[in-house]
């Protein structure tokens, strides 16, 4: 049964409340330390069963949830969260878009992020590809050709990694098969489960994993567009990719996003 969506919401609107801030910080608890600006601004949108919606059924929903998600994100190393504004939005099923929004709750809350940076989409008749600078480490295949029909990229050494009992399938794989050992120190410094490449509304967004976040206690990943770098500093944001970017990860194997025309 959803929680949030009781008989008598007025009789639970505490218990509500409680266990959507527990629910949200749970959710958020991947930006622990991290000071990123993207993080700045927090939405909150919370699932309505329709535009003429009765307020009460979803009282726990107001400014003392607000003030207390503050308090319990501060408690718990998460002060970058929502730093500068946290926004309550209320919308039905139909108006949320699933694919700019996390879900916390499925069917009745999700986040996102406010300003953060539009990305264009991908161009009609190119193809996008993954291929390695020269020199800085070694793939299983010469160059990945990323599928438009998945949305989820999983980046990492080995074929098939474990990390906290999880096990994940990598699509573009750096080796941990490599036998010249040059290489095979480079390829060393990723972990199995690094990062992510997401694809929402054809544009395409990198994703830092636990193995791929100092924050988390992992490598580090950076992108570098242009004379531009930048550090992913936590697992909970996207970070949008342009043609042309660099993928830095473990500061040695550096992966080239790239466009080219069918």
């Amino acid at each position: 049964m959803n929680w949030f969506k009781k008989k008598t919401i007025l009789d639970n609107a505490i218990d509500n409340r409680d266990m959507a801030v527990r629910q949200m910080v749970r959710a958020l608890s991947g930006a622990v330390g991290s000071s990123s600006d993207a993080l700045a601004k927090l939405v909150i949108w919370i699932e309505v069963d329709s535009e003429q919606y009765d307020p009460m059924k979803y009282a726990w929903a107001d400014d003392r949830f607000l003030k207390d998600l503050r308090y319990a994100l501060d408690n718990a190393l998460l002060s970058s969260v929502g730093a500068d504004s946290i926004d309550l939005k209320f919308a039905t099923a139909v108006d949320i878009d699933r694919s700019a929004v996390w879900p916390v709750v499925e069917n009745a809350m999700y986040y996102s992020w406010g300003g953060e940076k539009e990305v264009k989409p991908q161009p009609t008749g190119s193809t996008v590809k993954i291929a390695l600078t020269e020199g800085t480490g070694s793939l299983q295949q010469k160059e990945y050709i990323l599928d438009p029909q998945k949305n989820l990229f999983h980046i990492g050494r080995g074929a098939v990694a474990s990390r906290d009992g999880v096990i994940r399938r990598n699509d573009i794989v750096i080796r941990d098969d490599e036998t010249d050992e040059s290489l095979k120190k480079l390829n060393g410094c990723v972990s199995g489960s690094h990062a992510d490449i997401i694809v929402r509304s054809g544009r395409f967004y990198l994703r830092a994993s636990p193995g791929g976040c100092r924050g988390q206690g992992g490598a580090s990943t950076k992108i570098i567009h242009g004379e531009d770098v930048e550090e992913l500093t936590d697992v909970s944001v996207l970070h949008p990719l342009s043609d042309g970017d660099f993928i830095q990860l473990g500061k040695t194997v550096t992966l080239e996003f790239w466009l080219s025309k069918e």
